[in-house]
C-alpha cells in the first residue's frame, strides 16, 4: 500500500479480463451460429426438397402422403441434428481436459522411495523420530544437491534448534524431512506425522536497526546483544550500510 500499486494492478487485472470477456464473447457467437445453423438447417432441407420434388415431378404438385412422410423422416433428422451440435462442443472440451490432463500424467514424479516412514514394530532407531543418513538432497534431477551428506538424528521428545547464517540451507533441511525435495543418496526415517508451521514475516519500509528495535529506544548494549543471539553480525557486515540499510516488502 505505501507504493500505492492498487491503480497499476487494477488495471493489469482489468486488461487480463477484457481478454477474457472477449475471448468469451467469440466462443458464444460461434456458438450461436453453429446452433443456429444446425437448427434451421433442417427447414431450409425440408423447403429446398418439396421445391426439388415439384419440379422435378411431372405432376408438379404435392400430395398429403408424400408430405407426411417426407416430414416424419426430417422430424427423426431434426431430432439427431439438434443433439449434434453439443456433441461437436462436448468432443472440443473432451479434447482439451485430455490434453490438460495428459500433460499433468507426463510430468515427472518425486521419487520418494528413500523416505521410509516407521511403524510401531520397526526396531530400528527405535528413539527417534527423525533419522536421515548421509543424505543429499537437491530442488530438481538437473541441478546439484543443496544438502550433501547430511547426517541427523532427532531423539523422541527432544527440541532441535536449526541455526546458521542465510543461504546455509535450514529451509531445504526442512523441506527434504517434507519430502518436498529430491533424494539423490542416503535416505530419511521418520516415525509418526509431521506437523509443518512456517513463519509469515512482516517488514516495516525502514531501516533494519528500526526494525529490529520496533519502536523501542535504542541501548547499545542490548542491541549488540541481540545481534549477536540472532546472529545477524555476518549478515550486516555484508549489507552496504550495516543496520542502516532501508529493506521492506516489494
Amino acid at each position: 500500500k505505501l507504493y500505492a500499486w492498487e491503480e497499476a494492478f487494477k488495471n493489469r487485472i482489468c486488461a487480463i479480463r477484457k481478454k477474457e470477456l472477449s475471448a468469451i464473447f467469440k466462443y458464444d457467437l460461434l456458438r450461436f451460429f453453429i446452433t443456429f445453423a444446425w437448427t434451421a438447417a433442417v427447414g431450409w432441407m425440408i423447403f429446398f426438397t418439396f421445391l426439388t420434388h415439384v419440379l422435378v415431378d411431372e405432376s408438379h404438385h404435392l400430395t398429403a402422403p408424400t408430405v407426411f412422410v417426407t416430414m416424419g423422416y426430417f422430424i427423426y433428422i431434426r431430432k439427431s441434428s439438434n443433439c449434434l451440435a453439443s456433441v461437436i462442443d462436448f468432443i472440443i472440451s473432451g479434447v482439451n481436459s485430455a490434453e490438460r490432463v495428459a500433460k499433468f500424467l507426463v510430468l515427472k514424479e518425486i521419487h520418494k522411495e528413500l523416505v521410509v516412514q516407521q511403524t510401531k514394530e520397526d526396531k530400528v532407531s527405535q528413539n527417534s523420530v527423525i533419522s536421515i543418513s548421509d543424505g543429499s538432497f537437491a530442488w530438481s534431477a538437473a541441478n546439484p544437491p543443496v544438502l550433501k551428506n547430511i547426517s541427523l538424528d532427532i531423539p523422541k521428545g527432544s527440541l532441535v534448534a536449526v541455526v546458521g547464517m542465510v543461504g546455509c540451507g535450514k529451509s531445504s533441511l526442512l523441506s527434504a524431512v517434507l519430502g518436498e525435495m529430491i533424494a539423490q543418496n542416503g535416505s530419511i526415517q521418520k516415525k509418526g506425522t509431521v506437523a509443518f508451521v512456517p513463519q509469515e514475516a512482516w517488514i516495516q519500509n525502514d531501516s533494519l536497526r528500526n526494525n529490529i528495535l520496533f519502536g523501542s529506544s535504542f541501548k547499545e548494549d542490548e542491541y549488540m546483544e541481540v545481534l549477536q543471539a540472532c546472529a545477524l553480525t555476518s549478515d550486516l557486515s555484508i549489507l552496504p550500510s550495516g543496520d542502516e540499510t532501508e529493506i521492506g516488502e516489494k
